[in-house]
């Protein structure tokens, strides 16, 4: 690839190709102290559509060169839009220095979702793209469907009916009142939990609170690891499904054994049946 020196002026700045959430301050500091003591960065990629050069890769180091009040910034650049601009971002971006955060990765897939060509990958496809865990697309997507699904329904409650109404000569509109909600009905007083319900109940809880503690051990080891944010949100996201599944089986075990049980009291029914029949067969010989 040919390494240019673009004018810092002449970069585009507002079209809003920045793959990340937000500029992490800190490494913008960092990279012009670098600068002025006289180490050289790799150079930064951009497009350029004819009307305008975009960044695509080198946010950082963009800011950092006009920070240190450089003019120019060793660049590499092609030919294309914004959008080529924002989209191989995010590949390029991948092993960068800077990991990314959830806020990052979700700002890349809204935007994969909206894409015409991303759109259309699974989620397979976005995480190779995006270098991160399938488990971490998985989990963003997840997210982005509950909150569709919630503005959704916001959006489709039905609005207050109107009565139209004419007074001194001029049509007029008035909100129907809502129906006032009934009042609760009073239940009969429970009945006396009988001993066994109350060991029932108790065994839920001692349950529960299992569960619980299992779940802060697991946050606990989580927030030991030395890794990125986004690692831990994964690895939450997996201890969390194995839990799941996990319970899951314990049910469907737990049916296998009540059925075992079942067939077993069935079993020594027909023993029993059995042997009656055969002692009268002997009576009737004899």
């Amino acid at each position: 690839m040919t390494i240019t020196i673009v004018k810092l002026a002449d970069i585009c700045t507002d079209s809003k190709t920045q793959v990340r959430e937000a500029i992490n301050q800190e490494k913008v500091n960092e990279y012009t102290h670098l600068l002025e003591e006289g180490v050289e960065f790799d150079p930064i990629e951009l497009y350029n559509d004819g009307a305008q050069i975009h960044i695509s890769s080198g946010w950082h180091r963009y800011l950092a060169h006009r920070s240190a009040g450089r003019a120019e910034i060793n660049a590499i650049v092609h030919v294309g839009t914004a959008r080529d601009a924002f989209f191989n971002g995010i590949k390029a971006n991948g092993p960068s220095p800077i990991p990314y955060n959830s806020l990052d990765y979700a700002k890349q897939l809204r935007w994969m979702e909206t894409d015409e060509e991303c759109s259309q990958w699974s989620n397979a496809q976005k995480a190779r793209w995006m270098h991160c865990s399938h488990t971490t697309v998985n989990r963003l997507m997840k997210k982005f469907k509950e909150e569709n699904y919630q503005a959704d329904k916001e959006a489709t409650e039905i609005a207050p009916e109107t009565i139209k109404y004419t007074r001194n000569g001029k049509v007029q509109e008035m909100k129907k009142k809502a129906p006032a909600k009934p009042a609760p009905k009073i239940e009969e007083a429970a009945p006396v939990i009988e001993n066994s319900t109350q060991v029932a109940e108790m065994a839920d809880t001692i349950t529960t609170l299992e569960e619980k503690l299992r779940e802060a051990q697991d946050k606990i080891m989580v927030a030991q690891w030395d890794a990125t944010d986004i690692e831990k949100e994964d690895v939450e996201e997996t201890l969390s499904d194995l839990r799941n599944q996990i319970k899951l089986l314990e049910i469907e075990n737990q049916a296998l054994r009540d059925s075992r049980d079942t067939l077993q009291v069935e079993n020594n029914q027909l023993i029993k049946t059995v042997k009656g029949l055969q002692a009268k067969l002997k009576k009737l010989e004899q």
